[in-house]
């Protein structure tokens, strides 16, 4: 079966709902030059399980890299707390 598709003249286009994608999980939007954050490991534990130290390193770092290159920006990344006494995480710098 053909059907015929009809053009309308003068329909207005209709305003953008705002939608902007998925909201973001880390906050660069709101870094500048020195800032920084830690994101734990065990907190990325309960989202994906075992994931090790060196692959949430690796995970932000990419991310970070991404957002850098979209908004002229740069990240340096670093564990820390890989002795016992400490909280195990990566903490994210923005460095410019």
């Amino acid at each position: 079966m053909v059907f015929k598709i009809t053009v309308d003249k003068n329909f207005p286009v209709p305003e953008n709902a705002g939608n902007k994608g998925r909201p973001a999980v880390y906050p660069w939007k709101e870094m500048e030059v020195g800032d920084s954050f830690f994101v734990p490991l065990d907190m990325m534990n309960k989202v994906k399980k075992n994931k090790s130290i060196n692959q949430l390193r690796g995970q932000l770092a990419n991310t970070a890299y991404r957002y850098g290159q979209r908004h002229q920006s740069r990240f340096a990344t670093r564990k820390e707390g890989t002795d016992r006494n400490k909280k195990q995480g990566v903490r994210i710098w923005r460095i410019e």
